[in-house]
């Protein structure tokens, strides 16, 4: 990895999709993921949706925490016995 750049460089490198955690961007069923782990997540909330196991999902939900302090969520998983779960998927 590159130590100095210039700001044209910098620009191309964000332009690529790549995260500071070099993470890349994923594109499933229009919704765009900031990992593949990510949308590897929603893949799995669709199947376990097709099966019954849970009563739905949102992506991306935010939260107001204060005026001014928003907080975003990978997603939520609402269960069949009225359980949810805020879910953030995590490099490791």
């Amino acid at each position: 990895m590159q130590e100095h750049w210039n700001v044209e460089q910098f620009k191309e490198y964000q332009n690529k999709g790549v995260s500071k955690y070099k993470a890349k961007k994923t594109q499933i069923d229009g919704h765009t993921f900031d990992s593949e782990k990510e949308a590897n997540y929603y893949a799995e909330l669709k199947l376990k949706l097709r099966g019954g196991h849970i009563a739905g999902f949102c992506i991306q939900p935010t939260f107001i925490l204060a005026e001014n302090l928003k907080y975003k969520a990978d997603f939520i998983v609402f269960y069949n016995d009225g359980v949810s779960e805020i879910i953030d998927i995590k490099r490791f």
